[in-house]
């Protein structure tokens, strides 16, 4: 019963830590909007994104991982559990994809710096941050179906 018990602290722990950094990041990514020019937000996105990417990648990786642990062997799991799995499988998915994204934004961000007359690449710049803030939004949404769909499992 300890090691179960230490097994759900510590995937309560990486949930935590995962919502609560998307929490972080949305009130940082308004908070520097309003009060950083152009090139300190390329630079503040590009130092935010390296480092909550390794805190958030390990957070999703160990939720994940003792969410597998603790639901058993998947030949006896229940459709909860498997819409749990596939939900977070998708999480794991649209984050990536979102990662992806969020380096193109801050490339496209600094080429504009470098050329604010180019209009193409400002139009490019506003799809690619229009689909950033898509992708969040939707990774919010998956997160929230996981832990609501997970807590009908408790």
């Amino acid at each position: 019963m300890a090691a179960r018990d230490l097994l759900v602290s510590v995937h309560l722990l990486a949930a935590m830590i995962w919502t609560g950094g998307m929490v972080a990041v949305t009130v940082a990514t308004t908070a520097a909007r309003r009060t950083l020019g152009p090139e300190e937000q390329v630079r503040f996105f590009r130092a935010l994104g390296r480092r909550y990417g390794i805190t958030a990648g390990l957070a999703l990786t160990i939720f994940a991982i003792t969410g597998l642990a603790l639901a058993g062997a998947p030949a006896g799991y229940t459709a909860t559990q498997i819409a749990v799995a596939a939900l977070t499988a998708l999480i794991a998915a649209l984050t990536a994809i979102g990662v992806i994204n969020a380096r193109a934004v801050q490339r496209l961000r600094a080429q504009a710096l470098a050329d604010p007359a180019d209009a193409p690449l400002a139009s490019r710049l506003r799809s690619t941050a229009r689909t950033a803030t898509a992708l969040r939004a939707a990774i919010a949404l998956v997160t929230l179906a996981a832990v609501l769909t997970a807590s009908t499992l408790i």
